[in-house]
């Protein structure tokens, strides 16, 4: 959905999704830490295991990193978005070196 920004009308990135997920996983940790303190809202995500509109939600418990989520990688090659990582899903392997900016700007194109 497009939103007014000025005079010009945007569509929000994933940036403004992957906000939104961090607010509702603070949501659900003061709700049932039944709680604001920092301290019982991490408690509760830490034993947390939940879907998210980007992937599964599990906090390593040394680093509380979100360890479920697996980033999917792609590069542009020979002007076709390919998904290159994790392997299970990858279309195509990674193309490395990729090119410079001064090759991309001449009209090359990964292979």
């Amino acid at each position: 959905m497009a939103e007014q920004m000025g005079s010009q009308e945007v569509e929000p990135g994933y940036h403004a999704a992957w906000a939104a997920e961090g607010v509702l996983t603070i949501l659900y940790g003061v709700q049932k830490a039944m709680s604001v303190k920092s301290d019982k809202v991490l408690s509760v995500l830490q034993k947390a295991r939940f879907m998210t509109f980007f992937g599964e939600f599990k906090l390593d418990p040394t680093t509380n990193l979100n360890v479920a989520h697996s980033v999917v990688v792609i590069q542009w090659q020979d002007g076709n978005r390919v998904v290159v990582w994790p392997p299970d899903v990858a279309e195509g392997e990674l193309v490395y070196p990729a090119l410079t900016w001064d090759q991309k700007a001449s009209g090359q194109r990964c292979k």
